[in-house]
């Protein structure tokens, strides 16, 4: 780590390029993350219990795709076309 001086408050960078460094700290603003997301559709958290052996093929399918996706969203991709296949979606 090098240790060096430290900067005075009106350094020739401040100076330079007609920022007012202070005040830009001192306005503040947002963050990532820092509002509330309205959600896309009302979604429903439900727990899936599955034989291993159907996860292993479902992982399987998954890693066979040209873009990884999540075991989620490969879940929620087949029960859309099984109700599309079904005239229901």
């Amino acid at each position: 780590m090098a240790i060096g001086r430290k900067a005075s408050k009106n350094t020739p960078d401040q100076k330079s390029s007609g920022v007012d460094v202070d005040a830009l700290i001192e306005k503040g603003g947002s963050h990532a993350g820092g509002e509330e997301k309205a959600p896309v559709d009302d979604i429903q958290k439900i727990t899936v219990r599955l034989p291993t052996n159907l996860v292993r093929e479902i992982d399987e399918a998954i890693a066979k795709r040209p873009i990884s996706i999540s075991r989620n969203q490969w879940l929620a991709e087949a029960a859309y076309a099984a109700l599309q296949g079904r005239g229901e979606g």
